[in-house]
């Protein structure tokens, strides 16, 4: 699949696999029917590179985060639903609760940042749910469980930390 002007950095399909999302230092997302042919569905023009992009669970939001803010896309629309949210610096990781109320993103700085979908979404700025401070590397890559309790991070040091969800703690 081609299209995109320079390196592609971040790939996600949707839950439903009908959809494939690409997000490239050209700071484009292109969306892909998925098939025999991978049709070009559409081009979102994010205003800044795409390091990571993550699916809601249920396929109604995309979000990109370029490492220093995150866009939210409505994927109903094609449209970005509201201004991309500036965030601690070097993040380049992103990931949705199974639930699409809450997105977790690691960053350069030691810290795991939870976020409000719904809130960001709705184009309100008062959207962060709270930072937990990690350890003394960045964060590297984040994802949540399947059950929305715990988040796992990886760091600079090779380590692989399991939080709290709800809580931000270190569990392990």
């Amino acid at each position: 699949l081609y299209g995109h002007g320079s390196i592609v950095c971040a790939i996600a399909f949707s839950p439903d696999g009908k959809r494939l999302a690409s997000g490239s230092l050209d700071a484009e997302i292109r969306l892909w029917i998925v098939g025999d042919e991978f049709d070009e569905e559409r081009v979102l023009k994010n205003g800044d590179i795409v390091a990571s992009l993550a699916f809601s669970s249920d396929g109604r939001f995309l979000v990109a985060d370029s490492g220093s803010a995150l866009r939210i896309w409505d994927m109903s629309t094609g449209e970005a639903t509201g201004p991309a949210w500036p965030h601690n610096i070097s993040s380049a990781n992103v990931a949705i609760s199974p639930d699409a109320t809450r997105i977790v993103s690691g960053d350069g700085l030691l810290r795991l940042t939870m976020w409000d979908l719904g809130v960001l979404a709705s184009g309100i700025e008062q959207a962060k749910i709270g930072n937990a401070p990690t350890s003394d590397v960045p964060i590297r890559s984040v994802t949540l469980s399947p059950d929305g309790n715990h988040i796992a991070s990886g760091a600079d040091d090779g380590s692989v930390c399991l939080w709290g969800a709800h809580t931000g703690k270190i569990v392990k």
